[in-house]
């Protein structure tokens, strides 16, 4: 099996793989809205492909570079079948809902979002509305000819994030699943901190992996990890989540309890310089919903008309 790479660029480096058997020819996502036409194609002529010959693509999870091409790479190539993970479908088919659920997501509970701007550029990038072929599931297998895909549940960045393991060459395609200490911009910069909804479930995709011991990691964003370095990844990648609870369960513990927002403003430097702080209302929100689902600490509710957000306090 042929294995190649291109790349698609934002703030930070957008990787997509294309896998090549006797029987199929996969992409694993599709990056954003522009991607197929400035990147896939003159990629696929490289590797003297023509667009009729791209039979899969794989979507790992719901986020705008990763579906937004969806609608681009069906019109272009007509013989193309679309996999989306079962638990981020409707996201992934309606870029309406994507905004909604997945990056509005904290607006009426907590006060806090993008600014008008970059959900601007989120809707251009989401591109339009295109219904999957089909639904993957754990366990499923993708024969190419020359390699299998085994489907991996990886939650946590997202409920439904998939994973794709090669299992011929023990490399797992993890998208966005495992995020180490964070996000680097093309300039080498912290871009953005490791963003998941789930604590439970991106502790778990952590844990799996180790379990899983394959010989190489690839990424969406970040160069490949493999042999030596997975085991350090891992622990980088637990490490963060401890961090960021015990910053959590202090700001809980105080007299008042705490809100988000004003937990993203203490802690907006605490974990690393980001150029995209905002994006850790993803990880504090999760680690504060933990705390409520553990009973370990209570939630006031938001209340839109005066616009209180939610407040999190620890029972004493």
């Amino acid at each position: 099996m042929i294995v190649s790479r291109f790349e698609a660029q934002t703030a930070k480096a957008v990787y997509i793989y294309l896998l090549r058997g006797t029987k199929r020819t996969l992409l694993i996502d599709s990056g954003l809205s522009d991607t197929p036409e400035d990147v896939l194609l003159p990629g696929l002529a490289a590797e003297h492909l023509e667009p009729q010959q791209l039979t899969d693509c794989v979507i790992t999870h719901a986020d705008c570079d990763h579906c937004g091409g969806d609608a681009a790479l069906r019109l272009t190539c007509p013989h193309l079948h679309l996999h989306a993970p079962t638990g981020d479908r409707a996201m992934i088919e309606q870029p309406e809902r994507l905004m909604h659920q997945r990056y509005e997501a904290y607006e009426a509970r907590h006060g806090v979002g993008y600014d008008p701007e970059t959900k601007t550029w989120i809707a251009q990038t989401a591109g339009r509305a295109t219904p999957v072929d089909s639904v993957l599931n754990p366990g499923d297998t993708i024969d190419l000819g020359g390699g299998t895909l085994e489907v991996m549940a990886l939650p946590g960045h997202t409920a439904g994030h998939l994973g794709l393991h090669h299992v011929e060459e023990s490399t797992l395609y993890v998208g966005d699943a495992l995020l180490g200490h964070g996000e680097y911009a093309l300039d080498g910069t912290l871009h953005a901190p490791p963003s998941y909804v789930t604590v439970s479930g991106y502790l778990d995709t952590i844990e799996r992996v180790r379990a899983l011991r394959p010989e190489r990691l690839m990424f969406a964003h970040r160069e490949v990890v493999e042999g030596s370095g997975i085991a350090p990844f891992l622990d980088e990648c637990t490490r963060w989540v401890h961090e960021v609870d015990a910053a959590v369960q202090r700001g809980v513990q105080r007299p008042g309890g705490a809100t988000l927002r004003e937990l993203m403003e203490e802690h907006a430097t605490s974990f690393g310089t980001f150029n995209a702080p905002v994006d850790l209302m993803y990880a504090l929100s999760a680690h504060l919903d933990a705390l409520v689902e553990k009973g370990l600490a209570h939630k006031s509710l938001a209340t839109q008309t005066s616009g209180t957000p939610e407040r999190f306090q620890w029972v004493r």
